[in-house]
């Protein structure tokens, strides 16, 4: 979703919010372990509906399972899979928790045009079972990505037609439409403040040119995990155009698009980027189909050994973690997975969890991967 980061001000300050930060995520891993799979937001939507009446509530419930699948699912067709055709006939079968919630007014509707929840004034909020939903496109033959997702933080510079540019903070209203397009996509998305902090460092021209070093500074009390920077201009006759260059988890982009407004724009930008993420990252769930052999050092203790072995049996696709021998500080693993070796190591240094070296050692005609655990 689009978040407002808020300005610490000063070193110990961003120090601190860095400690209270890493003090939530513990609390966090801690109850995750407790409580089972936990996998954030990705199997929980709210979807607007005009009532709460069954006919109401059945259109709900299934637009609520297409958002789940297009948000975990790595398939542009997934929906037309005749597993996936026969679970939006009941997607009852799918999710374990519903509730209604009032929709709050849209601030940006125009006068005298009923506005979006006026239409529909209730949100119908759905938290989908993992295990179902995975094993239902399991069945579909449909790769799935339920880990950590980059957070992304955009700069957008917007040229209007009398040639003045401007930088659109988390206050534009632009950012709802945007903050929509991110959740419904599930991509973590920041937009910055655009305040006095942020306007000492860089200004439009900078972004608009892409000048590395502004862009850069300006981009370290956000904490993202990836920066796009995005040109918006009106085009000559009509609509507009955007461009965005920057990487993303190891994908680079360079691309462009007309859209008939800025927020049709943007929301094309957010889809191309999780269509590629999806693409990467995406993982098969069914029977094992390979195997990874991983050197883990830095187990010094039962904790972290523990801790460890955790994570990989949680990761989407791993079938099976045996520990095969321990040396000193140092633990052979077999992990059995779903897809191939290649995709589980591309998942593993997008997480960042357990670092791996870029290249494997072999004993005999095994290729063993040696990694450190970071936890």
């Amino acid at each position: 979703m689009v978040a407002e980061s808020r300005c610490t001000g000063g070193r110990a300050r961003r120090l601190a919010g860095r400690v209270l930060r890493g003090l939530a995520a513990g609390l966090l891993a801690a109850s995750a372990a407790l409580a089972g799979a936990a996998e954030g937001d990705l199997f929980r939507v709210a979807v607007p509906v005009a009532d709460q009446g069954s006919a109401a509530r059945a259109a709900g419930e299934r637009a609520g399972l297409v958002r789940v699948l297009e948000r975990v699912a790595g398939a542009p067709d997934v929906l037309d899979r005749p597993e996936v055709r026969v679970a939006l006939d009941d997607p009852r079968r799918y999710y374990r928790s519903a509730g209604y919630a009032r929709r709050p007014e849209d601030p940006t509707g125009e006068a005298g045009a009923e506005a979006p929840a006026e239409r529909e004034p209730w949100l119908l909020e759905l938290e989908f079972d993992r295990q179902s939903v995975l094993d239902l496109l399991a069945a579909a033959d449909v790769p799935v990505w339920t880990g950590d997702r980059p957070e992304l933080l955009l700069w957008i510079a917007v040229e209007e037609a009398d040639g003045r540019r401007s930088l659109v903070g988390a206050d534009h209203p632009w950012a709802p439409p945007l903050a929509d397009a991110a959740r419904r996509l599930g991509l973590p998305v920041t937009l910055p403040l655009v305040d006095l902090t942020d306007l000492a460092q860089l200004g439009a021209r900078d972004v608009w040119a892409r000048f590395r070093e502004p862009v850069e500074v300006a981009s370290e009390r956000y904490d993202a995990d990836a920066v796009l920077l995005v040109r918006l201009r009106e085009a000559p006759v009509a609509g507009w155009q955007l461009d965005w260059t920057g990487e993303v988890a190891g994908l680079s982009f360079d691309e462009a698009l007309e859209a008939p407004s800025p927020e049709a724009g943007l929301e094309a930008l957010l889809e191309t980027v999780a269509d590629d993420l999806l693409a990467r990252y995406a993982i098969r769930v069914g029977e094992a189909a390979s195997v990874l052999w991983l050197q883990v050092d830095g187990i010094d203790d039962y904790p972290r050994y523990a801790a460890l072995v955790r994570y990989l049996d949680g990761l989407t696709g791993v079938k099976d973690t045996q520990v095969v021998q321990v040396q000193e500080r140092s633990l052979l693993l077999r992990v059995s997975a779903a897809d191939t070796v290649e995709r589980l190591l591309d998942l593993l240094r997008l997480e960042r969890r357990l670092e791996t070296a870029p290249e494997p050692e072999r004993a005999g005609d095994v290729r063993i991967w040696r990694g450190r655990w970071r936890g």
